[in-house]
Order: C-alpha cells, then sequence, then structure tokens
C-alpha cells in the first residue's frame, strides 16, 4: 500500500490475498512455522509466468511509493513509483501459507 494512504481490506473472506482500491493484503506462513522472505522490486527476479501471479491490478498509489507493512502497520518496506495507480502483481511458492513471497511493482 501507499503508507500513508492505504485502507486495508477488513476480511480475507478464506483467501490468500484480500485488496481494497489502495492496499493489498497477503496472507503468510504461520509465525510458529517459521519466516516468510518478503521480495519488493520493479522486476520479476523469480522467474514467475503470467499464469503465476496470485494477484494482478493496480492500487492507488498518491505519494507515489508502494510500502510493505507488517499487520501492526509498520513499514518494513518501501519502492518508489511514478505514478498515482501503481501495477502490483504477487507470486508466492504456497497458495495457503506460503513462506516467500514476491511483489512486483510497475514503478512507470
Amino acid at each position: 500500500m501507499d503508507y500513508s494512504h492505504g485502507k486495508t481490506p477488513d476480511s480475507f473472506d478464506g483467501k490468500l490475498v484480500a485488496a481494497t482500491a489502495s492496499c493489498i493484503a497477503i496472507g503468510t506462513l504461520s509465525e510458529v512455522d517459521g519466516e516468510t522472505l518478503i521480495i519488493l522490486t520493479d522486476e520479476n527476479t523469480n522467474g514467475c509466468s503470467d499464469k503465476d501471479f496470485i494477484f494482478d491490478n493496480s492500487i492507488e498509489t498518491p505519494n507515489h511509493e508502494v510500502s510493505v507493512c507488517t499487520a501492526m502497520n509498520k513499514c518494513l518496506m518501501t519502492i518508489q513509483s511514478r505514478s498515482n495507480h501503481t501495477r502490483v502483481r504477487i507470486c508466492v511458492n504456497d497458495e495457503k501459507e506460503p513462506d516467500r513471497i514476491e511483489i512486483v511493482v510497475n514503478v512507470n
């Protein structure tokens, strides 16, 4: 999400990804089962094909940035964008509890 603008989804409704117009929430590996690697990038470093992305849509980014935050709204990392609406694609290694999440942001 754009950290100062994003509105989080109310619920996941049993799905791995939930989104609003300004925020994408992603489920991860349960904390008791280990850590989750999150990659925020402007290029597809994992070689995900179009069919591998579980999310592919744009979000509102009025401050021209996309941030990854915890459920407690702590900002972990940010990438700059040049647009008020930024395309975000998400690739995971498991459809229920991924321990690797790649977030590919179109920064142009």
